[in-house]
């Protein structure tokens, strides 16, 4: 039998917070993992704390959790003993560098124990002897990423310099190494109004990332960090010499006031609801590329409800497009077809699937002379497969591609004599922490459902890029993938990725460019874009306002 990866934990007191607690609850409960020990590790106070941040900004970290107090949990309190009952637990007092005879002695049990990893919980500074106990290092969980932004504190900045995502990673300090380097990285959408509920979304990661990491390193030993170093450390990195400070009061204060009225702003003029409307381009000739997006036609959503997702067939001389079709009323979305003629008028709407659950994002493709669809069926934890028995409206349930999965956007590519699947996954299946990562399956036989998940998932984690946003396309021999970008906000604008390497080993592919809601300025967003030899369509999102009044126009 395979042994598990022996952990040691670094703390500082009993009492842990909750994040951490998970990310230990996880790992104990695991076939990889074994915690061996616990090390409470006493230091100098810290030169920098809450204490150090001006009387302002800590009014507006106190007034952030009682606004939103009932929203985020990461800070509570947990009691790792209760969790750990055997697990001895080590004091190591050195700070300095120069650890005593006791220290000396603690350190060599460390040794003794063939420890693999340690995780600093404790955000303690390590000195070389204790660096040299696990076998792959020190690692640490941080809410930065210096290639984003430097920033005292950092999600406080994020918020205030209104970044469209705050970023993570986990680190790694090991002997022999001269740098700190990184294992993992990933971002979240950056939440506007609220610090603590961006620490949440980010700490509520940690559960997912870091017992990843270490069932990683369990199946493939020390080639999997090798891997996590050559994915995250071999980029060329610029990183801004700029640091923003933690502010002053007059500072602290000015940014409260913009956050608020900026937040209050929004919820009085615009609505919350989410509306998307469809915007499309026909054309008789084979080159649709290049296009101007602010001349395509638009289809408005009809009333109380919002027309998205468009997947379109063209079909003597008329335009199929197949879209989720929400309702306001019972707040969830089925299948629909809009049926266009070849001047593009709209000439019927149809709903054509219908489940209890949300249905979206209606993938619909072409084998053997049979239409077939993937719907998302995230609500029903499935990847569904449906095949069309009369064009364009009678469809009829086939199998369960996968089942047990919270996927979304899935969508198929035929290539080099396999079937790919891409799909937006999202495992921790977290309200309070939207979260979804590009992970990649393939199989020769696309009803054996014999999915095989590719060594490298997720392949994409970034809120930039991880989601589908459809069809993936050959164009002049290059492979293209549209992705969402969701940073800042759900669907804020689609890009086009080149795959530039596709293999059972490998996967890696490339920003060539990002479509952003410009070509309208009453437009907020826009994620979905598909199209075939006789039409464009894509979604766009419009900014609805409660009311006009000149105090609020542009």
């Amino acid at each position: 039998m395979k042994e598990r990866i022996k952990i040691g934990v670094l703390i500082k007191s009993h009492g842990i917070s909750l994040w951490e607690y998970r990310v230990l609850e996880k790992l104990h409960g695991s076939e990889f993992a074994e915690i061996i020990f616990l090390i409470r590790k006493e230091e100098k106070p810290e030169s920098f704390n809450n204490k150090n941040h001006s009387l302002i900004h800590r009014f507006h970290e106190k007034l952030d959790k009682y606004l939103f107090r009932n929203e985020f949990d990461f800070d509570e309190k947990a009691n790792v003993p209760d969790l750990l009952p055997e697990v001895p637990l080590i004091s190591y007092n050195s700070s300095e560098g120069n650890p005593g005879d006791s220290d000396k002695e603690i350190l060599r049990k460390m040794k003794e124990h063939n420890t693999d990893v340690i995780l600093d919980f404790g955000d303690t500074s390590s000195n070389d002897d204790l660096i040299s106990v696990p076998r792959y290092g020190i690692w640490s969980y941080s809410l930065e990423d210096k290639n984003i932004f430097r920033g005292v504190p950092y999600v406080y900045w994020a918020i205030v310099k209104k970044l469209p995502e705050i970023g993570c990673a986990v680190r790694m300090v090991k002997a022999g190494l001269n740098n700190e380097t990184v294992l993992y990285r990933t971002s979240i959408s950056t939440f506007t109004k609220s610090i603590n509920i961006n620490k949440n979304r980010i700490y509520g990661l940690a559960s997912l990332i870091i017992p990843r990491l270490i069932k990683g390193l369990f199946l493939s030993g020390e080639s999997y960090i090798e891997k996590s170093l050559i994915r995250y450390n071999n980029d060329i990195e610029i990183i801004s010499t700029r640091l923003y400070p933690s502010p002053d009061s007059l500072r602290a204060f000015g940014n409260l006031i913009l956050i608020l009225t900026g937040h209050f702003y929004r919820n009085i003029v615009y609505k919350k609801e989410i509306f998307w409307d469809l915007f499309f381009k026909i054309s008789s000739s084979d080159k649709l590329f290049p296009v101007e997006l602010d001349s395509f036609g638009k289809i408005a959503s009809p009333k109380g409800k919002f027309w998205a997702d468009p997947f379109v067939i063209s079909k003597n001389g008329d335009h199929y497009i197949f879209i989720e079709e929400y309702l306001f009323n019972v707040k969830k979305a089925h299948i629909s077809v809009l049926k266009l003629d070849d001047k593009g008028t709209l000439l019927s709407a149809e709903k054509i699937i219908e489940r209890p659950y949300h249905m979206s994002y209606p993938f619909v493709f072409e084998f053997n002379g049979i239409y077939y669809m993937i719907p998302e069926s995230k609500g029903d934890k499935t990847i569904q497969l449906f095949r069309c028995r009369s064009f364009p409206d009678n469809w009829e349930f086939v199998k369960n591609i996968m089942e047990n999965i919270y996927a979304a956007d899935t969508t198929l590519f035929f290539y080099n004599g396999k079937w790919w699947l891409f799909t937006a996954v999202d495992e921790l299946n977290n309200p309070s922490v939207p979260f979804s990562e590009l992970f990649l399956y393939f199989t020769d036989d696309l009803f054996s459902g014999n999915w095989q998940s590719h060594p490298m998932n997720p392949v994409i984690s970034d809120v930039k890029t991880s989601r589908p946003a459809g069809k993936i396309f050959v164009l002049n021999d290059k492979i293209y993938r549209p992705s969402q970008d969701c940073s800042g906000s759900y669907g804020k604008a689609f890009n086009l990725n080149q795959i530039t390497k596709l293999s059972e080993s490998v996967y890696e592919e490339i920003l060539v460019s990002k479509i952003e809601p410009g070509w309208n300025k009453k437009i907020k967003g826009t994620h979905t874009f598909n199209f075939n030899s006789n039409i464009i369509v894509v979604d766009a999102s419009p900014l609805k306002k409660r009311f006009s009044l000149s105090l609020f126009k542009n």
